[in-house]
């Protein structure tokens, strides 16, 4: 059996609070560790970079302050996708929307993110074979963040060198490919029924009006926002 590192990022009590009901409440149903760590300069994804370089774990889950399980056995859930050997990372959330495309980090910032369509996995709940988290330069900003998330040089674009797909996992137990992510009930998809966690853009997405969640869904899969 694999061993799996849960590396939990947290800051404020209402977060931890939230996060840890949901823990307790909905059993990961897989064996694993359980790592809770302040984010530092690099933030979440540095915390993920850095117990992967001390942890000797085959995989790392990384799990953020705003993660809030729905379901029982997510991990079992996940693993069964992960352990596939064409199978690089999953998450709980995936989008098309790239940085670039909208200008929010600046014209400089652009180029170091491929235009819409920009497949990528949501640092929401990723898991991820340690070994795909060495070898990233030190992340010291949000923007370092957002580039391994979805840069030029990031997880995503990686794991395509590499030949290994990314895939998001429903409640159900089905992952779905890249091509299926806007139909799966996942992140900004229908009423969103499938996810395995919320965060705090999915939980905005649950709150918002039809009209609203009409315009999130257009902004993450079809780069529409007119």
């Amino acid at each position: 059996m694999s061993r799996v590192a849960l590396v939990y990022t947290y800051f404020g009590r209402d977060n931890y609070d939230r996060f840890m009901e949901s823990y307790t409440t909905h059993p990961a149903g897989y064996p694993h560790e359980f790592f809770p760590m302040l984010p530092g300069p690099g933030m979440n994804v540095g915390v993920y970079l850095d117990a992967a370089q001390k942890l000797d774990h085959d995989f790392l889950c990384c799990v953020t302050a705003y993660t809030e399980f729905l379901t029982d056995n997510w991990l079992v859930k996940m693993m069964a996708e992960a352990t596939r050997l064409d199978v690089g990372a999953v998450d709980v959330m995936g989008s098309y929307e790239s940085r670039a495309q909208w200008g929010y980090d600046g014209p400089e910032a652009a180029q170091d993110f491929a235009p819409f369509p920009n497949p990528h996995l949501r640092v929401v709940c990723l898991l991820v074979r340690r070994g795909l988290l060495l070898g990233f330069p030190p992340m010291t900003s949000k923007l370092d963040t957002l580039r391994f998330e979805s840069g030029n040089d990031g997880l995503p674009a990686r794991l395509k060198r590499a030949r290994l797909r990314q895939m998001v996992v429903g409640a159900n137990g089905i992952a779905y490919e890249e091509r299926l992510w806007p139909v799966s009930g996942t992140f900004r998809s229908g009423a969103q029924e499938n996810l395995i966690a919320h965060d705090k853009h999915s939980r905005h997405f649950r709150d918002s009006t039809p009209e609203m969640q009409e315009w999130l869904t257009r902004i993450a899969y079809t780069g529409d926002v007119m």
